[in-house]
């Protein structure tokens, strides 16, 4: 299979880098890793939506893949998931594109100037739990926005990307997983509490065990 890997940041994947048997620097966003054989292609975009859906289409227009991956950490909106926790998101929203009505916040849903939830596009089911995902160009660190956003959206895991790769993939036609591990809960910024080192053992201990045996792991709906 021809697979890539999307993801903001080289840190978040840097336990899965050092596991690589090869390097091949392709560009300054794009590498390829070896494992067990196969040369895995990876894309580091930078942090947001804007960055990845150019960095992902430029990609695509020149190559095409059988699978990607987007993989990456997250905030959890439930304080009862346990930090570290991995999960697979078959649905992300651009959670915060829209305008403000006074007290009120309207979608572009609402606004009828077009869609804001995107599925991953063929649907393939991997042997972890599911959430749905939000994703905003500003991560909330604030109670009363945290409740109001609350409010409005029942997302379990709070990104600033995924959306955008599921958006891309979407019209590009390109199968697409989003693999994403609790680093911290979505509330008032405490980096005392923040677990980044646990969420990406976690996320890389699976993405290695996935690429080991991709096809096996990956279950068509």
């Amino acid at each position: 299979m021809k697979i890539l890997i999307v993801a903001a940041s080289v840190q978040e994947l840097s336990p899965l880098k050092e596991k690589a048997k090869g390097i091949r620097q392709i560009s300054s966003c794009l590498s390829s890793w070896e494992f067990a054989g196969q040369w895995i292609d990876v894309l580091i975009s930078g942090v947001g939506m804007v960055a990845t859906s150019y960095q992902l289409t430029k990609l695509l227009q020149t190559k095409k893949y059988d699978l990607i991956i987007n993989a990456g950490i997250a905030g959890s909106f439930d304080l009862s998931v346990p930090l570290g926790s991995v999960f697979q998101l078959k649905e992300d929203v651009f959670a915060d594109m829209g305008a403000e009505d006074k007290e009120d916040f309207l979608s572009l849903n609402d606004l009828n100037f077009g869609a804001i939830e995107y599925q991953a596009y063929g649907m393939l089911q991997l042997n972890l739990p599911e959430a749905t995902g939000a994703t905003v160009n500003t991560v909330h660190g604030n109670a009363l926005s945290i409740k109001a956003f609350s409010q409005r959206n029942n997302a379990l895991l709070e990104s600033m990307e995924g959306a955008a790769v599921f958006f891309v993939c979407a019209i590009e036609k390109q199968n697409v997983v989003q693999i994403r591990a609790v680093s911290n809960y979505v509330e008032e910024r405490n980096r005392a509490a923040w677990e980044i080192p646990l969420a990406i053992k976690n996320l890389n201990n699976f993405l290695y065990e996935l690429l080991l045996d991709v096809e096996t792991a990956l279950i068509k709906n």
